[in-house]
């Protein structure tokens, strides 16, 4: 099998796992980036976010890699360049590109002989054509290149076995040789039907593939508010959607909504392309608008509980990631959650077992911090859990004499029992409105 020479520009979750995992086959990668503190410290093993496995195999393979802040000699040594820089949301919500480009002028003023760019970034459908226009204004007019979109698809939290065991590999180019060059250099992945396709499609096919994500999950949250009001059992109406094969099982957990770095400015990005070329976007808003709700028909539940006076209140609170077995809290509903229960008075309590650090950085002194979930409990009028990790999804191994004397499931990540295991404690006879009994309020 033939090994590589690989340039990954941008070092970010993306890009690191993309480096990372290709390093593993044997590749030469060099991954550059502009944040020279951040290079230091992949220099020396250090990866600046939580995902399972990866620094693993970093060191396992870190003779194949290494990090770079010279950009000019990045492009010149390697065959394939990726652009995975981030594309984030502009106040219009669409998607601001202007590293995009900035990688592109780089490319196009050192290029020294044919590149296959590869990008990998979430971009708009007809970025390609706009990097392809600017690299051709930089280069020398006897280089030539191709342009391929080939989105990722990484779950947070599953990025390693994503990228190695790909349920699907889209690589968008108008360009045979330029595709076959792609398919020799993911040969090893275990992807047995590649998807090939334009490079418009390929745009397109990364945000409606976490439009229709979000639409699931904005869907089962409304399902759910239908549900309680009427008093009945979310759960059971989840079994019945997930037993359909039409529908299946997967997205359909209800809870404060959806976050990270993903799904919300994707969705939005959509919208703004869609009416940029005067298509309707109706549904796509209301997917939007909808997860935007969750968080605060949560704490309409806890205001509601407490009469609206949330003063000196102690919060234990589990979770602040957008999701488990993840650091990143970028957009994540614990985060409003967070903010609306300081404007009311409440002292707040976090555990997380990986994200303290960037909440810390966000909240600093506002908040306190605990290293592990039984601390906050002590005295805590309330605990509420905004991210299902899995030591979270249970608490019959609570002492009773730190029990809290409501548990808000913001994540509907606790099993049915928990209520029944509620009512023997004695502690915990207190008086609830009935509306609860049709909520996600453990009392």
């Amino acid at each position: 099998m033939e090994n590589h020479n690989v340039a990954v520009i941008g070092s970010g979750y993306v890009g690191l796992v993309t480096g990372i995992c290709l390093a593993k086959f044997g590749n030469n990668i060099t991954c550059a980036d502009i944040n020279k503190n951040k290079i230091d410290s992949l220099s020396g093993g250090r990866i600046p976010f939580y995902e399972p496995h990866l620094e693993k195999i970093l060191h396992q393979h870190s003779d194949n890699i290494q990090f770079s802040t010279d950009l000019e000699k990045t492009i010149q040594k390697n065959d394939y360049i990726f652009i995975a820089v981030d594309t984030p949301e502009n106040e219009n919500g669409s998607a601001n590109l202007q590293s995009i480009f900035d990688v592109a002028k780089k490319i196009g003023q050192h290029l020294n002989q044919h590149k296959v760019v590869v990008i990998k970034s979430t971009v708009p459908a007809g970025t390609h054509e706009t990097v392809k226009n600017i690299i051709s204004k930089y280069l020398s007019k006897d280089l030539t290149f191709d342009i391929v979109s080939n989105p990722e698809f990484l779950r947070e939290g599953h990025a390693v076995g994503d990228f190695l065991y790909p349920d699907k590999i889209i690589i968008g180019s108008n360009n045979p040789k330029a595709i076959e060059k792609m398919l020799d250099l993911y040969q090893p992945l275990d992807c047995k039907n590649p998807l090939l396709m334009d490079n418009v499609s390929a745009e397109i096919a990364k945000y409606a593939c976490n439009s229709m994500l979000a639409n699931r999950i904005s869907f089962i949250n409304e399902i759910t508010h239908i549900t309680e009001k009427l008093g009945g059992k979310i759960k059971n109406v989840q079994k019945a959607l997930a037993s359909d094969h039409r529908i299946g099982p997967h997205f359909l957990n209800p809870g404060i909504g959806y976050g990270g770095s993903c799904f919300p400015k994707d969705v939005k990005a959509l919208i703004h392309t869609a009416e940029a070329y005067n298509c309707g976007s109706s549904l796509l808003k209301a997917i939007d608008k909808t997860n935007q709700l969750q968080p605060q028909l949560f704490l309409k539940k806890v205001l509601s509980y407490f009469n609206s006076n949330l003063k000196n209140k102690k919060i234990a609170i589990w979770g602040a990631s957008y999701k488990p077995e993840t650091s990143d809290i970028r957009n994540a509903p614990a985060l409003k959650i967070i903010e609306a229960l300081l404007s009311y008075g409440a002292q707040i309590h976090v555990y997380d077992p990986k994200a303290l650090q960037a909440l810390r950085n966000l909240f600093q002194q506002q908040i306190h911090y605990a290293d592990n979930k039984l601390s906050p409990l002590n005295n805590a009028d309330a605990l509420m859990i905004l991210t299902e990790w899995k030591e979270f999804q249970t608490v019959q191994d609570l002492p009773e004499n730190i029990y809290p004397k409501v548990i808000f499931d913001g994540r509907y990540c606790l099993p049915t029992g928990t209520r029944n295991l509620y009512s023997n404690r004695k502690q915990l006879q207190i008086d609830t409105p009935k509306s609860y009994n049709a909520l996600n309020v453990h009392k």
